[in-house]
């Protein structure tokens, strides 16, 4: 499963730097491969206080575990999520990094905020989006980490599996002067401190507000927890018909990619949002399910849940969903190893 996930968001990389990086919208030939890879790799040499081997030793690094997920730009730099979904990644949030010109990850901002279990430092850390004006980092923390193992596996080690030592939390740092902005721990109402997976992460910058998706959480698995900088406050948005899983004999809760099969349960996963004119929108779907929402951003934020719209079936599950500049929504459809556009405002069935 690792090997095939790393391939599958490998390729993604490639298209989404260019989508990250163009003004104009891409013909199918208009991308390249900035970066590759076929296992991930640290910098052992500069940013991490011990070798490779010693880190392989101890089990702070099990080099099979780490998975690349979230991918952001600023100015020059690129910024990296590999999230413990399982023990052994020694971090979890990374910048990108050419070592004797291979690509390597660097913990970000610094190797002391990616210890496990101190609740100050990052623990689990999945998606994160930048305010380019402001030079501003937003990074979720689920807390939640180590949750994809059979217990049993680590009875006899240093792990705790599933570990919900830490509650989940937003982190803002500030990119151009190297400093934390800000940390924010949710309430447990609003994001339970053993049930939380923040899967991706939107900003209404003009307000100065995250809209994270949550595929777990309570009373119902799925759901929006939103967080107001001004206000230094949060609320979460969560409506049973739309962000909760399939029934559990649909075919949606199975999950396959190059003939391997997993089985998810998972709610609100893919989350974007539509450029800044006019009214603006939130998109959203459930992992485990074929359907996709839309919402008003000002129904959310007034917490109203009577304009949902249901926009359509996919043939495939969606994880994580972008909208470009031009309002053209790209998603992947995981069943197909593919990327997907959409015009705003068509019926995602015929993307």
């Amino acid at each position: 499963l690792q090997t095939m996930t790393l391939q599958t968001i490998l390729s993604a990389i490639c298209v989404l730097f260019y989508l990250s990086m163009a003004g104009d919208e891409p013909t199918i030939t208009e991308y390249t491969t900035p970066y590759q890879w076929t296992t991930v790799d640290f910098d052992w040499d500069n940013s991490i206080p011990m070798s490779q081997s010693d880190a392989e030793e101890s089990g702070l690094y099990i080099m099979e575990n780490n998975i690349i997920t979230g991918l952001k730009f600023y100015k020059n730099r690129t910024f990296l999520t590999v999230p413990r979904w399982r023990p052994g990644v020694p971090s979890t949030l990374n910048e990108l990094k050419l070592v004797n010109h291979k690509p390597v990850l660097s913990p970000y901002p610094s190797w002391n905020m990616q210890t496990p279990n101190n609740c100050s430092a990052l623990q689990y850390t999945q998606s994160m989006e930048i305010d380019i004006d402001a030079g501003k980092m937003w990074i979720v923390d689920s807390g939640y980490k180590y949750f994809f193992d059979d217990p049993d596996e680590y009875i006899n080690t240093s792990y705790t599996v599933p570990d919900t030592t830490c509650p989940p939390k937003i982190v803002i740092w500030d990119i151009e002067n190297n400093k934390l902005d800000r940390m924010y721990t949710f309430p447990d109402i609003v994001a339970a401190h053993n049930l939380t997976f923040f899967s991706d992460i939107v900003l209404d910058i003009s307000d100065q507000m995250a809209f994270i998706s949550d595929d777990f959480g309570h009373p119902f698995l799925g759901g929006i927890v939103v967080y107001s900088y001004n206000d230094n406050t949060s609320f979460r948005y969560a409506d049973m018909n739309s962000m909760q899983p399939d029934g559990q004999d649909s075919p949606a809760h199975i999950v396959t990619i190059n003939n391997i099969s997993i089985r998810t349960d998972s709610g609100t996963d893919g989350i974007a949002l539509t450029p800044d004119r006019g009214p603006r929108y939130l998109y959203y779907c459930p992992l485990s399910s074929y359907r996709t929402y839309r919402v008003g951003l000002m129904d959310v934020k007034h917490q109203n849940y009577d304009k949902i719209e249901f926009i359509g079936n996919r043939s495939t599950q969606i994880d994580h969903m972008t909208f470009s500049d031009q309002s053209n929504l790209y998603f992947g459809q995981l069943h197909e190893n593919a990327v997907y556009s959409l015009q705003h405002e068509s019926d995602i069935s015929d993307g």
